[in-house]
C-alpha cells in the first residue's frame, strides 16, 4: 500500500563567506566558500493531491503560526519538472529570508519527501542536483543546497554539487545566530 503522505527534514546552513562561481549551467554554476549546518532547518509533509498546494508556515518555539505564505514558485518549479502534483506544507522555526538556508533545506525536505511519495526512484545526488539547479535559476542561493547534504562546519572548494567539500564535526562550543530583518538574497549572490 502506498503512503498518503510522507514528511521529511533538511538543515538549514549559514554561509560564512562566499565567493561566486559562473558555470556554462545551473548545474555547474554556485559558489566557493565556508558555513555551517545548523540543527534548525525545515519538515515538509507531502501528501498525495490531484493539484499542487503549497503552504511554508514559520512557527515560533511554542509551535504558534509566526508567518505564513500560500505558494513558493521554486517548489512548485521542481514539481512541474518532475511531473507530479501535491499538496506541501513546509515548517520551519527560524525567521525566513535570513540568511540560513531555508529555500535549500524547504527544496531538499520536500524533494526527498516526493521521491519517497511518488517512488520517483531519485538519488541523493539527482535531489542534491535538482535543488541547486532551480536555487540558482531562482536567484535563491549558490552553495547551500551542496552544504546541507550532511551536517558540520563546511569548506566548499567548488561550485555545485558534485563538488568537494570538507566536513569537520568537531567546533568545540555551540555556535549562536541572530538575525535582525530579512536579507534580499538575490542582492546579495550578485554582490
Amino acid at each position: 500500500m502506498k503512503p498518503a503522505s510522507v514528511t521529511a527534514f533538511c538543515p538549514g546552513h549559514i554561509s560564512g563567506y562566499f565567493k561566486r562561481v559562473n558555470g556554462a549551467t545551473p548545474g555547474s554554476t554556485g559558489s566557493l566558500g565556508a558555513g555551517i549546518v545548523i540543527d534548525s532547518g525545515v519538515t515538509a509533509t507531502v501528501t498525495r493531491s490531484n493539484r499542487t498546494v503549497i503552504r511554508v508556515c514559520c512557527r515560533d518555539n511554542n509551535g504558534n503560526i509566526r508567518e505564513q505564505v500560500e505558494g513558493s514558485p521554486i517548489i512548485e518549479s521542481v514539481m512541474k519538472k518532475l511531473g507530479v502534483t501535491a499538496s506541501v506544507i513546509t515548517q520551519c522555526t527560524l525567521p525566513i529570508g535570513a540568511g540560513f538556508g531555508l529555500s535549500a533545506a524547504a527544496l531538499l525536505s520536500t524533494l526527498t519527501a516526493l521521491n519517497r511519495l511518488y517512488s520517483l526512484n531519485l538519488s541523493d545526488r539527482d535531489i542534491a542536483l535538482l535543488a541547486h539547479e532551480a536555487e540558482v535559476e531562482h536567484r535563491t542561493g549558490l552553495g547551500d543546497v551542496a552544504a546541507c547534504q550532511a551536517g558540520g562546519w563546511v569548506v566548499r572548494t567548488g561550485p555545485g554539487t558534485a563538488a568537494p567539500i570538507q566536513r569537520r564535526y568537531d567546533l568545540p562550543k555551540p555556535v549562536c545566530a541572530g538575525s535582525f530583518w530579512p536579507v534580499h538574497t538575490p542582492s546579495v549572490l550578485c554582490s
